[in-house]
């Protein structure tokens, strides 16, 4: 057998261990799915939407930190795979795409599905090239896998057919990245500790790059009796200690609001969190740490900023800061987080009738393994699962959470699947986000991936009807016309659950995790629970009373929104 581009390829991905490509043949990437059939390192993962493929290999990146790639076919199966790039990029995993393109000789003539893929990867890569001739092989490749690792950020390789079909010799490959944990500078530390120890009430914001910083993050909160706040993707961070009370944002607790509001120091660790109205209102002061110089003192005027990984930062500094003695600031932190816990602990086991979506995103997790993911869409079904979601020490989840894409959860869950076959995969989707991707879930019957997919079903684009009508719009166009997705579960050789009844989800959550098969359990949700932020001001108050008003004269009575009025004005008059 002749030894070609797509052979060295496949050999250099295999050198820097993928084990997956996700993606649909087509034309001009054929030549490198052959390259494939005829190893047995990496598995190729025929999705149906390359949409699903690049969302699937986001989400690996994501969980594992590992290498993953997606592959599309010139024009339209490349085009497929930028949403999925997007994610990987805001959310910061590895992640290489490769994409063909029509024979060098055909280039700019207009040909069939040709068009420019290095202006449309060139905003969402750290690394993007077409190759141009065969002796660049395997080097291109290697230089791809490695600005992907190195950045944990999307490279982008454009390969036309008769490249990726073209003979070369057969070269040695040996993987050429060289991965250490840095620290910031001796001078940048000092700094960092005299201005936390100036400080008397400290708190800590963390993110998605404090995960395995665990004991470290613990231990500083521990010394300076500081609360711990979580951005989204850090909820599993730090999880179940006395000084965690929270996220912040629209998906956090008034406990977010209090420490953020009544701080003198602001300790972010691994998060650039992006909205700013969250961030304190008065100047304080403030350390970074991040691994990305690009992501320090983006958001808000950092004093000191410490460019390294967070556990081993944090190692160095815990000697060096004062241990603080007053709880009063913490105590205040918990006491608003436990109030608000009181209160959204009450619908989780509600048997009112239609079912509380919080009962649907408690017991989900409950009748759970004690090792499951968790792969979470974006809407209302968001707010549920940062609310009402608890994990438990081992279980993982996945988010979209700084590109914010619709569709994420089945898709990441099919990623999720591979990178841990062993485990359970749940994934929390709307009935808006499942109906954009559904038909992808013919992908896990055919790989009997542990899956199961918890459609949270109101009938509607819930979390957009709530944005319209805080603006004081009345409701307009997120009304859904769904099929049966329990039945569309079983048409494609998997088993569907349906559940209405508040007092038969416990028993069907049960029946469908022990389902050899994946499943579809499509739970009827109640359609006006409202998502309330934690803090809510008394302007949306009138723009929401503005908007039911108009829904009540012009489109229908809205049961209940009188009931939320009063408890906004009674928030805002304390």
């Amino acid at each position: 057998m002749s030894y070609t581009v797509s052979h060295s390829i496949i050999d250099t991905l295999s050198a820097y261990w993928v084990k997956y490509c996700f993606g649909i043949p087509g034309d001009a990437i054929d030549s490198i799915i052959d390259a494939i059939r005829v190893q047995d390192q990496i598995e190729f993962v025929q999705v149906r939407h390359e949409e699903t493929g690049s969302l699937a290999s986001s989400c690996y990146g994501k969980l594992t930190g590992e290498l993953t790639v997606c592959m599309g076919t010139s024009g339209p199966g490349a085009i497929h795979l930028l949403n999925g790039a997007y994610d990987a990029k805001m959310d910061r995993a590895p992640m290489l795409i490769i994409s063909g393109q029509p024979s060098t000789d055909l280039l700019g003539s207009d040909f069939f599905q040709e068009i420019d893929h290095l202006k449309l990867f060139d905003d969402v890569t750290v690394f993007n090239q077409m190759a141009v001739s065969p002796k660049q092989f395997p080097r291109l490749i290697a230089d791809a896998c490695k600005a992907a690792l190195t950045h944990q950020w999307v490279a982008h390789l454009n390969i036309p057919i008769d490249i990726s079909l073209s003979k070369i010799p057969k070269h040695p490959i040996t993987p050429r990245w060289n991965w250490r944990k840095t620290v910031a500078p001796h001078t940048e530390m000092v700094r960092a500790a005299e201005v936390i120890n100036n400080s008397k009430k400290p708190m800590l914001l963390i993110g998605r790059w404090s995960r395995g910083a665990d004991e470290q993050i613990i231990a500083l909160s521990e010394k300076l009796n500081a609360p711990i706040i979580h951005a989204l993707p850090a909820k599993e961070v730090a999880l179940w200690h006395p000084h965690k009370c929270g996220g912040t944002w629209l998906l956090g607790t008034p406990a977010g609001d209090v420490a953020m509001q009544g701080t003198d120091c602001l300790i972010m660790i691994g998060t650039s969190f992006p909205y700013a109205a969250f961030y304190p209102q008065k100047r304080v002061s403030s350390v970074q740490i991040d691994i990305s110089p690009q992501q320090i003192n983006k958001r808000y005027p950092v004093d000191v900023w410490l460019v390294g990984y967070a556990d081993l930062t944090i190692q160095w500094l815990l000697p060096h800061v004062l241990a603080q003695d007053d709880i009063n600031f913490l105590n205040k932190v918990q006491k608003s987080r436990s109030s608000r816990s009181a209160s959204e602990s009450k619908p989780e086991t509600s048997s009112a009738d239609p079912l509380k979506p919080q009962r649907l995103a408690y017991q989900t997790w409950l009748h759970a393994d004690d090792d499951a993911i968790f792969v979470v869409d974006t809407g209302a079904v968001t707010v549920r699962w940062a609310r009402n979601l608890k994990l438990r020490w081992a279980q993982k989840f996945s988010v979209s959470a700084n590109l914010g894409t619709m569709a994420y959860s089945m898709s990441g869950a099919i990623g999720a699947a591979f990178a841990y076959p062993e485990r359970q995969v749940i994934a929390l989707s709307g009935d808006g986000s499942m109906g954009m991707l559904m038909g992808d879930f013919v992908t896990a019957v055919k790989h009997k991936l542990n899956l199961n997919v918890v459609v949270f079903n109101n009938g509607k684009l819930w979390l957009i009807q709530m944005e319209q009508e805080v603006h004081g719009m009345p409701e307009y166009m997120t009304d859904l016309t769904n099929p049966d997705y329990a039945k569309f579960a079983e048409c494609c050789g998997g088993a569907g659950y349906t559940v209405s009844d508040p007092e038969q989800l416990a028993d069907t959550l049960q029946a469908a995790y022990a389902d050899p098969l994946p499943t579809i359990i499509n739970v009827h949700i109640d359609p006006e629970e409202l998502t309330r932020p934690p803090h809510i001001t008394l302007k949306q108050a009138m723009w929401f009373a503005q908007a039911k008003t108009k829904e009540i004269f012009g489109a229908g009575d809205k049961d209940g929104w009188i009931e939320v009025i009063k408890e906004i004005i009674d928030q805002q008059l304390g």
